[in-house]
């Protein structure tokens, strides 16, 4: 499930930032660019609670901060 996880990720990072799938890495921090504020962030949360079928808690979303954390939330979520 790696990297379809990873392929999904990314394909909503660049549908609810606006970015180019090349702008994003594992180290993509939140607030790196300028594309991924607070309010880009919760539009990012709803896309992912629809796109994965789950609900975020207050602390999985506080520990969204970087692509690779979301990734690992993902697959523990996922997974469990």
């Amino acid at each position: 499930m790696g990297q379809e996880l990873e392929a999904k990720l990314r394909d909503i990072f660049v549908a609810e930032l606006g970015i180019e799938s090349a702008e994003i890495s594992p180290g993509l921090q939140y607030g790196a660019v300028p594309e991924w504020d607070s309010v880009a962030h919760m539009h990012l949360v709803a896309a992912l609670e629809e796109a994965f079928d789950i609900s975020l808690s207050d602390d999985d979303i506080s520990r969204m901060t970087s692509f690779s954390e979301i990734e690992d939330l993902l697959s523990d979520r996922l997974v469990a």
